[in-house]
């Protein structure tokens, strides 16, 4: 499914618009420090929830699923949930703390019907609206600081 979504994305927006980690890490760079510089030269993340994604593995402070969503968390990267396989959004239970922030996003459903088309030109288009609301408005980006209570109330874009 994430494989269907980057290509309908770099439809939409270019194929240099979109980020793919498995794509677009370089060979012989800290995967780490990449992934980090890369959301945060992002206009928006989507974290594509299949019906297995909350796995013990997201535990792990090492796995890089886990280490992206933290980094746009922390960049204050706007973060998309998109359920697909008959996911449903993961419960405070079954995720760490460091991730909770993702339960409070609005995201949405692909099919991999025949509703596909439907459910990623709805998406396409809530990344576009989202990518003018943000430029218009300007929003300050960056680490969160003590100011912002933790909460990160600002957003920017890859899939992951």
């Amino acid at each position: 499914a994430a494989g269907r979504i980057d290509d309908r994305l770099r439809q939409a927006f270019g194929p240099d618009s979109v980020y793919r980690d498995i794509d677009n890490i370089p060979l012989g760079l800290d995967f780490a420090d990449h992934i980090k510089q890369a959301v945060a030269e992002c206009d928006a993340v989507l974290v594509v929830i299949g019906a297995h994604w909350a796995s013990p593995r997201l535990h792990d402070e090492n796995d890089f699923v886990r280490f992206e969503i933290e980094a746009a968390i922390e960049q204050r990267v706007p973060i998309i949930p998109v359920l697909v396989d008959d996911a449903v959004m993961p419960t405070r239970e079954q995720i760490p703390l460091s991730l909770a922030p993702l339960l409070r996003r609005n995201g949405l459903r692909v099919d991999s019907g025949i509703d596909f088309s439907n459910h990623t030109a709805r998406l396409i288009e809530g990344i576009k609206l989202l990518l003018a609301q943000s430029r218009s408005a300007r929003l300050p980006r960056g680490p969160l600081t003590k100011e912002t209570d933790g909460r990160p109330d600002v957003w920017r874009c890859a899939i992951g």
